[in-house]
């Protein structure tokens, strides 16, 4: 995997991940129905290397490297809510090398 990592675009990486879904060409965390969104997006929050970037695929997309992505982790829940409102829709985390 780590040989072919760079050919495979960081939109189907994440694609791949259990619970997301692509809805107008982003990534979504598939949630309960019952939550809110506060911020008029359904995206993410996307942290990278512990940076918080922002709710836009296309700023995470800008930055990263597919060859240097090491890991990518789905937060939801209690788990995204150390990023308070901005995880509200849960939180991609991207480790690259």
């Amino acid at each position: 995997e780590t040989t072919n990592r760079g050919n495979v675009p960081l939109l189907q990486r994440i694609r791949q991940k259990p619970g997301i879904l692509i809805r107008n060409g982003v990534p979504i965390i598939n949630k309960n129905s019952n939550s809110f969104t506060s911020t008029g997006t359904e995206e993410p929050l996307y942290v990278l290397n512990s940076q918080v970037i922002g709710n836009s695929f296309n700023s995470i997309n800008e930055l990263v490297d597919n060859f240097s992505v090491k890991k990518i982790t789905i937060l939801t829940g209690s788990q995204a809510s150390v990023y308070g409102t901005q995880g509200a829709n849960g939180v991609i985390q991207i480790t690259t090398d």
